[in-house]
């Protein structure tokens, strides 16, 4: 958890363009984040950074997609007997449920579709946080503000 009591995010997003967009919420809503661009970037990051609350995991990168990025982190988890555990969210362009229960199923804990909207992606991260802290953020502490490439 930073200080600022928010999630502490690890972002990973191939695109360059979502990349910046999702930044600039982030940053405008007061997050503090880390980003990668791969899947085995993500891997690493996660390993090495357990400060990290949250992973906002894009399923399609390169080298490790997001399915198979979620895979060997939960997997380092538990060969590490690792306590506090990542709370995984899917971000995919793709909203059918054959795709959210694959999303579930390799271990990511929720699911959200893009365009990103924000106040959405927030209540969907202390859903996930909360189950380790206890702490929320209130829709009305956060700037609702969509995330749409096409704007």
């Amino acid at each position: 958890m930073s200080e600022n009591n928010l999630p502490k995010i690890l972002l990973a997003e191939d695109d360059p363009i979502n990349l910046k967009l999702m930044s600039r919420l982030l940053t405008k809503n007061g997050f503090e984040f880390l980003t990668a661009n791969n899947g085995e970037s993500v891997v690493e990051l996660a390993k090495n950074n357990p400060q990290i609350d949250v992973i906002l995991m894009d399923i399609q990168m390169p080298l490790l997609n997001g399915y198979e990025a979620t895979e060997k982190i939960r997997e380092w988890e538990n060969e590490n007997n690792v306590s506090k555990r990542f709370k995984i969210i899917a971000l995919t362009a793709h909203s059918f449920e054959e795709e959210k229960r694959k999303c579930l199923a390799c271990g990511m804990n929720d699911f959200i579709t893009k365009p990103i909207n924000m106040p959405e992606l927030i209540e969907k991260m202390n859903s996930a946080h909360s189950e380790i802290t206890n702490q929320t953020v209130t829709p009305e502490e956060i700037k609702g503000e969509d995330l749409d490439s096409s704007k």
